[in-house]
């Protein structure tokens, strides 16, 4: 079972070989087991014209993914939630592969949207009323916090309103997993302590002169990152509660475990 984060990071770099970089999907990626761990890295560009581009190549990394290794018996499987900013073509992408998955709107870039439709000095006011749903003590009350504020927005501010109406499933979909998982789940905040350092690093060198040489370094640092992630102390996702979500395989025909098993019930 695992959980997904999928962002653009921005980079550093002349606007001719500025680009961002996909991390996806990880390296928020919760593993069974429950460390985070990088699961793949492709360039993409950032040109608004190049969205249906942009959506091709998120297709097509998610299919690679997905798809059998040499190394191991199959490709990424059993994703659970997807998380992401709502960008469309990451979001077509995942809806036409991840078939089966959750997918969670990120609540900060969620808010930035709403902010950007309301005026300056009501901006506080509308994003502290949105934080209180994401405060509430199960999924229950999330739900009636989550009415409420729109109720109470929908006077002053209809159109926050509808924005939270139409993403109401999407803000949501954390609220079908563990309450210990929330705060890593409801946002790809977790991800942005790594686009800092990539954005610091990046910033050292100014000016790359082509795309190959900031794809080597932006991947250098995200790998140094990987490996920190495998031999931290802490997990990412604890394994207890990983354990509610995952299923019980069944044991495999003909082990002999299970036919001692058998015989000493």
């Amino acid at each position: 079972m695992r959980k997904l984060s999928i962002k653009k990071l921005p980079v550093g770099g002349t606007e001719e070989h500025r680009r961002g970089h996909l991390v996806g999907p990880g390296p928020a990626g919760g593993t069974g087991l429950g460390p985070r761990q990088l699961t793949a890295i492709d360039r993409l560009a950032r040109r608004r014209v190049e969205q249906g581009g942009q959506q091709h190549r998120v297709l097509a990394l998610l299919e690679q993914l997905q798809r059998q290794h040499p190394d191991r018996a199959r490709g990424l499987s059993q994703v659970r939630l997807v998380i992401s900013d709502a960008h469309l073509g990451i979001r077509a992408a995942v809806s036409t592969v991840m078939l089966g998955s959750a997918w969670q709107r990120c609540r900060v870039h969620f808010v930035r949207n709403v902010l950007a439709r309301v005026p300056r000095g009501s901006a506080e006011m509308v994003a502290a009323a949105i934080r209180t749903i994401f405060a509430q003590p199960d999924a229950d009350a999330v739900g009636e916090q989550f009415d409420r504020i729109a109720d109470m927005l929908a006077p002053q501010f209809p159109v926050v309103t509808g924005m939270l109406q139409d993403a109401r499933t999407d803000l949501l979909a954390f609220c079908a997993f563990p309450v210990a998982h929330w705060r890593q789940i409801w946002s790809t905040n977790p991800l942005e302590r790594l686009n800092r350092e990539i954005k610091r690093r990046t910033d050292v060198v100014g000016v790359f002169p082509n795309d190959d040489a900031i794809s080597r370094l932006v991947t250098a640092v995200i790998l140094e990152q990987h490996d920190e992630w495998q031999v931290a102390e802490r997990r990412y996702f604890a394994e207890a509660s990983m354990a509610t979500l995952l299923p019980q395989a069944a044991p495999p025909l003909g082990d002999p475990n299970i036919e001692q098993h058998q015989l000493a019930s």
